[in-house]
């Protein structure tokens, strides 16, 4: 009777998972980094004319490609990141300025394929990732997602991953051999597959984005769901708590009948109470 109002140890427990975890989203940033490791190194080392749509060469024509590899896919990658993180520490309207920074990739000119060397413009979009990123660290990894569909999502990956071969091959630098893809065939005086990065395999990342960040869904709250409160939290919901504890220890009481209540109200009883 004494813990009757006591309620749970933590809000967590009585309340299960109360935002999404970051798991997934920390695999996805090792993973754009090396992404974006191999960019530099690939285009600092192979000559432009073997490239597509760019014209610098060097470490310098590494940095400036990668730098747009930050505006797309990244930003995209980033924005869905946004949203976990934001639901994780209950992110009110200054969500946007890294919202807004990503979301200039929309713009057009911004991200020319026509011309993919970086320009200053491109600044802004990798500062919003850059943002997120630090966010993200801050943050915690969180619970893990929902492990329903994992083999659904293993099965997409990897079939969409054969397909990707020759642009994975072509991201480090190497046409891949064999006859079956046939990527360094010559097509209008250049390569069916051209070195560097390809459009295939930045959507390739975006699928594989999708795909592991949907484990956490589950635990996303409803947009039109109040958000959840530690009991410990909520004086009113505290007090409701311990009243129910109250009456179901009343209701014991009575279940172990009249014969307990006789025995504790005897004089023995209360002679021994009082020694």
């Amino acid at each position: 009777m004494e813990n009757a109002g006591d309620g749970p140890r933590s809000g967590k427990s009585s309340q299960g998972s109360e935002a999404p975890g970051l798991r997934e989203a920390y695999f996805l940033w090792a993973l754009y980094g090396l992404v974006a490791l191999i960019v530099v190194v690939t285009y600092s080392r192979i000559e432009p004319d073997l490239l597509y749509h760019v014209s610098q060469e060097g470490l310098r024509g590494g940095l400036s490609r990668v730098l747009v590899m930050l505006n797309f896919p990244t930003a995209l990658m980033a924005i869905a990141v946004l949203a976990l993180v934001a639901e994780r520490r209950h992110m009110a309207w200054w969500a946007i300025v890294p919202l807004a920074l990503c979301g200039m990739i929309v713009v057009p000119g911004v991200v020319d394929e026509s011309d993919l060397d970086s320009r200053w413009i491109n600044v802004a979009p990798a500062i919003g990732v850059a943002i997120v990123l630090v966010l993200t660290l801050r943050t915690g990894i969180g619970v893990p997602g929902d492990p329903r569909g994992d083999r659904l999502r293993i099965a997409v990956a990897v079939v969409l991953g054969l397909f990707a071969l020759p642009w994975l091959f072509a991201e480090v630098g190497f046409y891949i051999p064999g006859p079956i893809f046939l990527a360094h065939e010559q097509y209008q005086g250049h390569a069916s597959v051209h070195l560097g990065e390809h459009h295939g395999f930045e959507g390739y990342l975006l699928v594989l984005t999708a795909l592991l960040l949907s484990r956490q869904l589950p635990n996303m709250r409803h947009p039109n769901s109040p958000r959840r409160v530690p009991l410990a939290d909520d004086p009113v919901r505290h007090r409701e708590h311990a009243q129910r504890r109250l009456e179901r220890a009343d209701r014991q009481a009575r279940l172990d009948g009249p014969g307990r209540s006789r025995a504790s109200s005897s004089p023995a009883s209360r002679g021994c109470g009082a020694s």
